[in-house]
């Protein structure tokens, strides 16, 4: 254990043997910080001349030698004392024995700081090996409590107090390198919070550096913390204009106004137009996907630096691509970057070009003369698209290539006019539900993603997919297989929303943002209250409804959107009006109480269940009603029984339903039972089951019951089927 620790990030402390050590002259500490900071021997005559500067030669080694007396004694160095010695002395030298058992704070900074030089790139570093640098990063971040030895100045020694300002430069600059890879690995091992948490401590030493601020906001905005990042700017703006009587860059502001329009706490009429007498629109705030805005934020910087990238969003119908795509877009457009927006359509035929069609169409015809971006023979390519370009430009000349070689023509038209776009500022171009896109799009992406490469291109194409299916179609596949072998390509899958990212809407919506951001900082010391903490009045606490909430949406982002609104429109979550802020929404304790069957299921979320039940065939679906009817952890065989399909035929049926992602593998239940199967959501059941029909759920009971009399399972859960069945009086009585 070390038994000196010196720490001079800051104002110098030092400890002996867990005691605080006072020094009776400053030129002491200064001398020990010194010796602490060169490390190494050092020369009397040239420590005298540091620190004594206004003395002789023969004066300054006298208090040369007094200053050593002193810190020997309150280092416990007397030569009476056999104790390990950190001062080595001789009659012309000094030097301080860093090996001795010292911990100084300078020596873990600057290891940390090594260790980051000889690194690649932050996101380069995956794993165990970027947890671990973390947790080096954070020891050494910890250490940094100011500039080096802040405040600490000595009166006419000017070679000394100029040293100090070296210093100070010299272990900022790593500091400044630590703070900056450990917010981006954090960012990139999803630890937003904390990254967070690194960013304000750094901006708590550097509040002019815009950088800082800029880095903060993106993360607080791509937290759902959008409140914080506005008052993040306001902060930086209010210091700005202080100390240095500017205003913030464009970028910054941009990025505030984006902020200030992302999530509106306002009303809308029918006719869309914002009042404050209309009905109240209820804005559920954007969290949980702090992970996936950092990862998409860090690749179109790569991007915009010429490494094209594509990145794939992934998920099931709900649970929130369009959401963050929209967010992210948001951001990338604060950062005036250029930006193309479409979606391909569920038609009977997919259609060709969709996506590039709505992208390419209202940004074509908002630039006044294309001719400055392509030729005309390019132009006349394009308008095979776009036949209104040949209005706008009747001399365009005629299109007599056909076949397969026009497709080529079209394409390089294509990639040039992305090019141009791109010559400008960095280029996003967004493909919303590419699981209907057509052939000819997919071919026109890898097109364009292989011309980026090949000039680097400074463009990013985002892309989103619904999953439907366990098992992806084998020409999606086949099409990302070979996109991936073009260029850089990402995939991020969406998951539902955790029981905090659902806490954190509820307070929100119930306005209890200004509460929490009262609450003492993440740096300081305090415990937690264990109880929740009770809204006025007759609202329910935040932290009731939000269990509430996630137990009947287990975070499906569209379950939980249409829940709240049907909890609006059933006037158990009560709007207030607060002045000069907008609509909360409080929470009401009758939320809680029991509700028939279906009662909590919107009706929007029952049609959107009932597309994805009416796609299955009959067997598929007499097969759900049986697990609907079992609940869960139920088996192939008890399923079979019940249905009353032979092995092949459930067998079929089975697959069909796991393959839609409406049942999944569970655990195993009781020994010798094999795998079970659940539902992959309780609303999913909830339907089937209603859908099922009173005739049919009488005789399935009936069924269930006989298949289950013979398992290890709760009386009551037999008494339940036997009472559904009609069976119960004879069974039970």
């Amino acid at each position: 254990m070390s038994t000196l620790k010196i720490a001079l990030l800051g104002p110098p402390e030092v400890d002996h043997r867990n005691h605080r050590l006072a020094f009776p002259e400053r030129k002491v500490l200064a001398l020990l910080a010194y010796l602490a900071s060169e490390g190494g021997m050092h020369e009397r005559q040239k420590l005298t001349r540091l620190l004594w500067p206004e003395s002789d030669m023969a004066h300054g080694r006298t208090a040369l030698r007094i200053a050593l007396l002193h810190l020997r004694h309150i280092l416990e160095e007397d030569d009476s004392l056999e104790r390990e010695s950190h001062l080595l002395i001789t009659h012309n030298t000094l030097e301080l024995d860093l090996a001795s058992g010292i911990d100084l704070d300078l020596q873990t900074l600057e290891i940390a700081w090594k260790l980051v030089r000889v690194l690649p790139a932050p996101e380069a570093v995956q794993g165990e090996v970027r947890r671990a640098l973390i947790a080096q990063l954070e020891r050494a971040a910890a250490l940094y409590y100011g500039s080096f030895l802040q405040d600490f100045t000595l009166r006419e020694t000017l070679d000394f107090d100029n040293w100090v300002g070296m210093q100070q430069g010299y272990w900022y600059q790593r500091i400044e390198q630590v703070f900056d890879w450990l917010c981006q690995l954090q960012s990139a091992e999803g630890e937003i919070e904390q990254a967070i948490a690194t960013l304000e401590r750094w901006r708590c030493f550097d509040p002019l550096n815009e950088d800082i601020s800029l880095r903060l906001m993106q993360l607080q905005f791509a937290s759902g913390k959008r409140i914080s990042a506005l008052k993040t700017y306001e902060t930086y703006q209010d210091i700005l204009m202080t100390e240095l009587s500017a205003k913030p860059s464009r970028k910054l502001m941009a990025l505030a106004e984006v902020l200030r329009n992302a999530s509106p706490r306002g009303v809308h009429s029918g006719a869309g137009r914002c009042t404050t007498t209309a009905r109240p629109l209820l804005n559920i705030p954007f969290v949980g996907r702090g992970a996936e805005v950092s990862r998409l934020m860090t690749l179109y910087e790569q991007a915009s630096s010429g490494q094209p990238q594509v990145v794939l969003l992934e998920g099931e119908a709900g649970i929130g691509k369009t959401r963050l795509a929209a967010a992210f877009l948001d951001w990338v457009k604060a950062q005036g970057a250029e930006v193309l927006e479409g979606r391909a359509f569920q038609t009977s035929q997919r259609l060709s070009y969709q996506p590039l069609l709505e992208a390419l169409r209202t940004r074509l015809e908002q630039e006044p003369d294309l001719r400055q971006w392509l030729g005309a023979p390019w132009l006349a390519e394009l308008s095979r698209l776009l036949p209104d370009l040949r209005e706008r430009y009747p001399d365009l000349p005629p299109l007599t290539i056909n076949g397969a070689f026009a497709s080529s023509r079209l394409f390089e038209a294509l990639a040039r006019l992305s090019q141009a776009l791109a010559s400008q500022a960095p280029l996003l171009l967004f493909a919303d539900d590419m699981q209907w896109a057509d052939g000819a799009t997919q071919d026109v992406f890898q097109y364009l993603a292989r011309y980026w490469r090949e000039h680097k291109t400074p463009a990013l194409l985002l892309l989103s997919r619904r999953t439907e299916t366990r098992e992806m179609e084998p020409e999606m596949s086949d099409w990302l297989a070979g996109l991936s072998s073009t260029i850089s390509l990402t995939r991020l899958e969406l998951g539902p929303l955790s029981a905090q990212d659902t806490l954190q809407i509820v307070r929100e919506l119930a306005d209890t943002e200004e509460v929490q951001q009262s609450l003492p900082g993440e740096h300081a010391r305090f415990q937690p209250s264990a109880q929740p903490v009770q809204t006025p009045g007759s609202r329910l606490c935040p932290e009731r409804f939000a269990a509430w909430l996630f137990a009947e949406t287990k975070g499906q982002p569209s379950y939980l959107n249409a829940l709240l609104q049907m909890l609006l429109e059933r006037g158990v979550l009560v709007p207030r009006l607060i002045a000069g802020s907008g609509w909360v929404f409080d929470p009401q304790p009758s939320i809680l109480d029991a509700t028939p069957p279906n009662g909590m299921l919107p009706s929007d979320v029952r049609e959107m269940i009932q597309r994805r039940l009416a796609r299955l065939s009959s067997p598929a679906r007499i097969l759900l009603a049986a697990g609907a009817v079992l609940e869960h952890d139920f088996t192939f065989e008890e399923l079979c029984q019940v249905a009353q399909l032979a092995p092949q035929e459930g067998l079929a049926a089975l697959d069909e339903t796991l393959q839609s992602l409406l049942l999944h593998e569970s655990r195993q239940r009781g020994e010798g039972r094999g795998v079970s199967y659940r539902f992959s959501h309780d609303k999913i059941r909830e339907v089937v089951y209603a859908e099922a029909g009173d005739a049919r759920r009488r005789v399935f009971h009936s069924r269930a019951l006989m298949v289950l009399e013979h398992v290890d399972i709760p009386t009551a859960e037999l008494a339940s089927h036997a009472l559904a069945s009609g069976a119960a009086a004879l069974r039970f009585q």
